[in-house]
C-alpha cells in the first residue's frame, strides 16, 4: 500500500477520476478519507473537477472535501 493508505482511499481518487459516482458513495460509506492524495498529489475532488464530473464534486464537497484545496491549471496550461 502506498504511503500507508488502505485500498478504500486510493479508490476513491479512481473511481472520481472514472466518473463512477456509485463507487465514490460507496467509499465515503466505508470509510474512505476525501483528503487522500494519489501518487500525483491529486485528491478525488481534484480529479472530478478536471474531468467535470459535477456530481461527484458536489458529492465529495457534500462529505467534507475543501473546494479550495483544488488544484486549478495555471492559464498557460489551459
Amino acid at each position: 500500500m502506498e504511503n500507508g493508505a488502505d485500498t478504500t482511499e486510493m479508490t476513491i481518487v479512481y473511481w472520481a477520476s472514472s466518473g463512477w459516482l456509485e463507487k465514490v458513495k460507496e467509499s465515503i460509506e466505508s470509510g474512505a478519507d476525501v483528503y487522500h492524495k494519489s501518487r500525483y498529489g491529486d485528491t478525488a475532488l481534484d480529479c472530478a473537477y478536471e474531468k467535470g464530473y459535477i456530481d461527484i464534486v458536489k458529492l465529495l464537497l457534500k462529505n467534507g472535501a475543501d473546494g479550495n484545496q483544488v488544484k486549478v491549471p495555471a492559464p498557460e496550461q489551459l
